[in-house]
């Protein structure tokens, strides 16, 4: 009897072992960084690397956003190059100015933690120079 009282008290202890959650999952790894250059005439797709479409003497507003997320996140961080700075970085959304005088790449990062778990994505903007109404 004792042998199957010990049975049994074994079966139960490995499922109940089987039932304790194993903390919270994370579904990191899935997003995406994406930007467009504003202004511009129609609706264009976020893409990996944007550039101006629109020739304009004065400042372009390069927006970057992550799509494709999942869950909570613990944080998430803008990193944006030096001399560049932004004009709102805040959740998944982060937009710079950029001079129309001339030709510059800047390339913008953002830092998602889910879960104690890191990703960093990245996405390019680059200003063609416009003089005059047309590029230099």
């Amino acid at each position: 009897m004792r042998r199957i009282l010990s049975l049994f008290a074994a079966v139960v202890a490995a499922v109940g072992l089987s039932l304790v959650p194993s903390g919270s999952a994370s579904a990191l790894g899935g997003e995406s960084l994406l930007c467009r250059v504003v202004p511009v005439t129609g609706n264009p797709p976020f893409t990996q690397t944007c550039s101006n479409r629109t020739l304009i003497n004065g400042t372009y507003s390069a927006g970057f956003h992550v799509f494709n997320t999942s869950g909570s996140y613990d944080s998430i961080s803008w990193v944006v190059p030096s001399p560049y700075s932004s004009v709102g970085c805040g959740g998944f959304d982060c937009s710079i100015d950029m001079s129309s005088r001339s030709d510059q790449t800047v390339t913008v990062q953002v830092v998602l933690t889910q879960a104690g778990v890191s990703v960093t994505l990245s996405a390019t903007a680059h200003i063609n120079a416009v003089c005059g109404g047309r590029l230099c």
